[in-house]
């Protein structure tokens, strides 16, 4: 749900850790109510076995993110796989500052549902002490009033192998004896190195009934019966913690936490007494992997993550965060096409005018058109004529024919020599028609001397 990283802060100089919500969980309600759960009942417990939770905010391109104290150290889960089961007194050591945390949660309300091993972390303290403390309250119930990011009841939430059987069947009135079957669980693992009731391989329908069936019908193998040394008492502590019916197990984890605080374990050479409560001198333990350092002012980024809060620091050396090549090769292409486009539309002719001109000037009629035939060499042929028919005027007009304007020559351009008597012969019949008003018209007139 959250990616930890360290950080610094830049007023102060203190480093702490920073949870920041997924980018893949940021547009899914359910996963936001539950991180500000988390921040909101963390903070509201205040204990010293719980992380303590600085702040909750968001960034301002939206990005949700707590900042919690930084731990060192490494998670119980982690040091179980590495070191097998712990002795008596270990465990009881570990195990008794983890119920005083819970106890504390329940007193405010608040039910964590995910205890397990991997949810108590071992921070070394000052003077080489370990401190236990409970992380993760991602899945916590708020027992009273309303609740920004509660759980909706009847919501079957947690880790299968440490669920209570009321927990299994999404009994919507559990209580804190819920996460007092999951401290049981915790206590067994860490007293045997297994597990109760070991969880389905398969995550499927038919294997949760047959899961869920079994812890609530049958009960968990005596865990005197793996560890042949465990003192009586302890024994009983863990089988009454482990109860079916939730009515038989400790009523509170304040009643857990005097049963184990006052349980006589044999001594342990490398367990030293501490003077407080909380922590346990003589554990040894190793670091986990340094979480990855916060970028610089936001100015490089971490995989899969948002940026972080402008005013944190950390180390530059953090890899950029990977973009989305598809989703920019899109905005690539159609900014293109729309340039394109632009270019084309450009460069395309001007459409001509539909609207035709006001000052169009008037059309002129044609010139008429006079054919001459060559004559043959008699002149005595009689002369025959032919006239065309008139040409058509866009405006209707009176059947009267009108004679065409004539162009005049120019005087001061000579008139072009005649070298031939057929020549000579249309120009006396264009002199001819051009006097008398009754003579034949030049435009329907064609000489032949045939």
């Amino acid at each position: 749900m959250g990616a930890v990283y360290e950080a610094e802060h830049t007023e102060i100089g203190t480093r702490i850790a920073i949870k920041v919500l997924r980018s893949e969980h940021v547009l899914n309600p359910n996963v936001v109510r539950r991180f500000q759960q988390e921040a909101r009942s963390t903070a509201k417990i205040g204990h010293p076995n719980i992380v303590a939770v600085l702040d909750l905010d968001r960034d301002s391109d939206g990005t949700l993110f707590m900042v919690q104290e930084l731990l060192s150290g490494m998670d119980l889960a982690t040091h179980l796989r590495t070191n097998g089961a712990l002795s008596p007194t270990l465990a009881v050591r570990l195990c008794v500052p983890v119920c005083s945390a819970l106890a504390a949660a329940h007193e405010r309300g608040v039910l964590h549902r995910d205890l397990k091993p991997a949810n108590i972390f071992l921070a070394r303290a000052p003077g080489g002490a370990v401190t236990p403390k409970v992380i993760d309250f991602g899945v916590a119930k708020v027992l009273e009033g309303t609740y920004a990011g509660q759980t909706t009841d009847g919501t079957i939430m947690g880790t299968l192998a440490y669920m209570s059987p009321e927990q299994l069947l999404g009994d919507p009135g559990i209580d804190g004896r819920t996460d007092v079957w999951a401290m049981g669980v915790v206590l067994y693992e860490l007293l045997s190195g297994v597990l109760p009731f070991a969880a389905p391989t398969e995550m499927n329908i038919a294997a949760l009934a047959q899961f869920a069936t079994r812890v609530n019908s049958e009960a968990p193998p005596p865990i005197e019966s793996i560890v042949t040394a465990l003192p009586s008492e302890l024994s009983g502590i863990v089988r009454r913690a482990l109860a079916l019916r939730r009515e038989d197990r400790f009523a509170t984890m304040t009643d857990l936490h005097d049963a184990l605080a006052g349980c006589s374990v044999p001594p342990d050479a490398g367990i030293a007494a501490a003077a407080d409560a909380g922590t346990v001198v003589g554990l040894k333990i190793t670091d986990s992997p340094p979480a990855p350092r916060a970028p610089v002012n936001g100015t490089n980024r971490i995989p899969s993550r948002p940026s972080l809060p402008t005013f944190l620091r950390g180390d530059s050396h953090i890899v950029p965060r990977q973009r989305h090549p598809l989703l920019w090769a899109l905005v690539g292409a159609t900014a293109i096409l729309v340039c394109v486009a632009i270019a084309k539309f450009a460069q395309r002719p001007a459409a001509p005018s539909a609207i035709p001109s006001m000052t169009a000037e008037a059309p002129v009629p044609a010139a008429p058109t006079t054919r001459h035939e060559a004559a043959p060499p008699s002149s005595s042929t009689p002369t025959s004529t032919r006239v065309d028919p008139p040409v058509p005027s866009a405006v209707a007009t009176p059947p009267a024919i009108v004679p065409p304007a004539t162009v005049p020559t120019p005087k001061d351009v000579p008139a072009p020599a005649e070298p031939t008597r057929r020549i000579k012969k249309r120009h006396r019949t264009q002199t001819d028609q051009s006097s008398p008003a009754d003579a034949p018209r030049s435009q329907d007139v064609e000489v032949s001397d045939f």
